[in-house]
């Protein structure tokens, strides 16, 4: 049976450019993964946020596929370089949310 994954990512003050690089920053980091893992698929969505006065863009990243041991390490790959990259170009990142698995 298909498992999907469900992670929200916010960002403060970034742009649309740089949640556009970040994107392709997780799709290349992912690239021999998914080359590998048959029957698995990544989808990641820009959104836009407010919450408590803030607000913001963020990402909404969705990991389907058979096994829930895969999507979790999947995801924690994806977090890690969104971590990562944040540190690395200085950009901060308001809060990643817990991983849903349904």
């Amino acid at each position: 049976m298909t498992k999907m994954s469900c992670r929200e990512c916010y960002f403060i003050g970034m742009r649309v450019n740089e949640i556009d690089n970040l994107i392709e920053e997780i799709k290349e980091t992912l690239k021999e993964d998914m080359e590998r893992l048959e029957g698995y698929d990544v989808k990641i969505y820009k959104n836009v946020y407010g919450c408590c006065g803030v607000g913001g863009i963020g990402l909404l990243i969705e990991v389907t596929g058979p096994q829930e041991g895969e999507i979790k390490a999947i995801d924690l790959k994806i977090t890690s370089k969104i971590i990562e990259s944040c540190e690395k170009e200085n950009l901060e990142y308001h809060i990643l949310e817990p991983l849903e698995i349904m």
